[in-house]
């Protein structure tokens, strides 16, 4: 099994060089996809397959793809693909992108385990968007023992009841020594999650707060070595 960081920077992505160039965050864990950003057309090349789609929030840029989505799954004759998240982000999508019938929608319910094909997963709520409407989620997958949250502003308690199960521990990693209103700082939060005693961690959704990669990479190892930031086109073996 295997993860892919299709995208690890925030809304509208970074323009910068190697590593440090970044998409919108998302990624492919065993073959489920977690976000449809504005940049899935570029994140898809090379996929020709998708088990399943899991959304964390209905924000622009965990949603805004689904018509690149849509063009995609007619080039590689895929008819509909499932698509799993909480009814209200749900009914957002169907809002906005008025023509659905390429997905196969199912309600989620937080703390609620469901299976993709024989991986169990849990979805529970973090707190992120100050917006009324834009519930969040995270996804544990309990059989790889790996937490998935990319959009995150606090460190509540089920974030870390589930993570501490986790050998792997996805997070938000939105900015660098400053705060933004519905994202982490990784400075602030990294000392705190390290005594998780999670395996690894590694931060996503990294944004313009942040040095270039090298120097990013060193300066969160000197705060917690197993800890590092993702890149796009990164993967995990699992």
């Amino acid at each position: 099994m295997e993860v892919l960081f299709l995208g690890t920077g925030p809304v509208g992505g970074i323009k910068g060089k190697g590593r440090s160039k970044r998409l919108e965050s998302s990624v492919l864990i065993d073959g489920i996809l977690v976000d449809v950003t504005n940049h899935f057309k570029k994140q898809i090349k090379g996929i020709n397959n998708l088990k399943a789609i899991l959304i964390t929030h209905a924000h622009k840029d965990a949603i805004g793809g689904m018509n690149q989505l849509r063009e995609w799954q007619r080039k590689v004759c895929v008819d509909r693909i499932r698509l799993y998240s909480l009814k209200e982000t749900i009914k957002k999508i169907k809002e906005r992108f008025k023509e659905a019938n390429n997905l196969e929608f199912i309600n989620l319910k937080p703390y609620k385990s469901f299976k993709i094909d024989n991986l169990k997963i849990i979805p529970f709520k973090v707190k992120h968007s100050i917006q009324k409407g834009f519930p969040t989620l995270g996804f544990y997958f309990s059989d790889l023992k790996l937490v998935y949250a990319s959009d995150v502003d606090e460190l509540n308690k089920d974030l870390e009841k589930y993570s501490k199960k986790s050998k792997i521990l996805i997070i938000d990693g939105a900015m660098w020594g400053k705060k933004l209103i519905a994202h982490l700082d990784i400075k602030e939060v990294l000392p705190r999650v390290c005594k998780w005693k999670v395996n690894k961690i590694i931060f996503t959704q990294i944004g313009k707060t942040a040095p270039k990669y090298e120097i990013l990479r060193k300066e969160i190892k000197k705060i917690y070595s197993k800890a590092l930031p993702a890149y796009d086109g990164m993967k995990l073996k699992l």
